[in-house]
């Protein structure tokens, strides 16, 4: 369950209806067929059946955040190999675990600016992440999420492009995102 914490509310909102099918404990939405899990075990989240998700990641190289554990692109699109962007009507997730070898911040993670149409602190299972939304330009919707947790910095970047089902693409996005279990 997510619900969005903001210092103005007294409550906390719930964002998503939960579905009535459980695995493991965890509510998941009946259109995310397929589990994910990182190869170190500590990330998990389900999404739709024909996504595809590639492993990205590259040898390991240390920034601001930290040493690079493991990466991994979630498409709802076959990639052409094209430069051109993403095609319309179509999705691309980008997760990246990260060491917090320098002790930095959720505010460093994830950062608002005067483009953001939102910007909260929301709990995901009982993890405090931070959001971020924007509308690029482009038309395209920029959600970034992100979390820390034992040392381990949790970040996902998703871009929906426009489209007649671009409010569809970013309900999906918020269904994978209710799945989210760091450990």
């Amino acid at each position: 369950m997510i619900s969005q914490n903001i210092a103005r509310q007294t409550p906390s909102t719930v964002l998503f209806s939960p579905s009535p099918t459980s695995l493991d404990g965890t509510t998941i939405p009946s259109n995310l067929s397929e589990k994910f899990t990182s190869k170190n075990a500590i990330f998990t989240f389900h999404y739709p059946f024909a996504w595809k998700i590639t492993d990205t990641t590259h040898t390991e190289r240390g920034d601001i955040s930290g040493k690079k554990i493991q990466t991994w692109t979630l498409t709802n699109f076959t990639s052409t190999g094209s430069n051109e962007g993403i095609p319309v009507g179509s999705t691309v997730v980008e997760f990246e675990l990260r060491e917090n070898t320098n002790s930095i911040d959720l505010d460093s993670v994830v950062t608002c600016n005067m483009k953001s149409i939102s910007c909260d602190d929301v709990v995901i299972n009982n993890q405090n992440y931070k959001r971020n939304v924007e509308v690029l330009n482009s038309g395209v919707t920029l959600i970034i999420l992100g979390t820390i947790k034992d040392q381990t910095i949790l970040k996902v970047t998703a871009l929906v492009s426009q489209g007649d089902n671009q409010s569809e693409q970013v309900k999906s996005i918020e269904s994978m995102v209710s799945t989210f279990i760091l450990d």
